[in-house]
């Protein structure tokens, strides 16, 4: 689906695969990558990225760029889930982020 670029069922087989971008390195960057063009049409004031989506994303943040995909997605998770459950995906990630990360990331749990 991804070779062929059908960017749609990509992301469908990726949410149905549930907590396997979690597990599998491949699968984290494969779902930043087929979603990135809805996070960067995200950065104004319209979503377009679902509520499913950006629970994929949550679940599949990489560990070598940990703050960076948590601080990226933080704001969209906020304005489609809400202020609680971007800020517990924050503190989820700094838990278990090297000391870099957690200090890159401490501001925005403190606001």
């Amino acid at each position: 689906a991804v070779i062929a670029g059908d960017v749609e069922l990509a992301t469908r087989l990726l949410i149905l695969t549930d907590t396997y971008p979690s597990k599998v390195p491949l699968l984290r960057d494969m779902a930043w990558h087929v979603l990135y063009p809805k996070i960067a049409a995200s950065g104004g004031s319209e979503v377009v990225l679902s509520e499913e989506e950006v629970d994929l994303l949550a679940r599949a943040i990489r560990t070598d760029q940990a703050a960076r995909d948590a601080l990226e997605l933080a704001p969209i998770m906020e304005r489609v889930k809400g202020k609680d459950a971007a800020r517990t995906m924050l503190a989820k990630v700094r838990d278990s982020a090297p000391e870099s990360d957690k200090r890159e990331i401490d501001p925005h749990l403190r606001r």
